[in-house]
């Protein structure tokens, strides 16, 4: 845990689907946004309808982390050999621009 890894899905999204950080970082700002428009619609309610809301949109969002991060490494294990999206060139070093 405390050494670096590619394994958040910011770094999955970015580094094996080439997705640009702009739109990455675009995508996670609209998901707080929505969860937050919708916490505050819920506080009109009572304590039982934020709970479920709460409890609903933890669910919601972790089976869609699961969901995409199983199909990105799906797709980078079964990528046939020699198309490395993380190796710049022939010697084999790693790129830093996508770190």
């Amino acid at each position: 845990i405390f050494r670096p890894h590619r394994k958040h899905l910011y770094q999955l999204l970015a580094n094996e689907k080439q997705i640009p950080h702009l739109i990455i970082s675009s995508m996670y700002m609209a998901v707080q946004g929505l969860l937050i428009i919708g916490y505050l619609v819920c506080l009109q309610f009572n304590e039982t309808v934020i709970l479920c809301y709460i409890v609903f949109s933890l669910i919601v969002t972790m089976l869609q982390y699961i969901i995409i991060k199983k199909r990105i490494v799906f797709v980078t294990i079964h990528r046939p050999l020699g198309t490395d999206r993380n190796c710049c060139g022939t010697n084999g070093i790693e790129s830093d621009q996508h770190r």
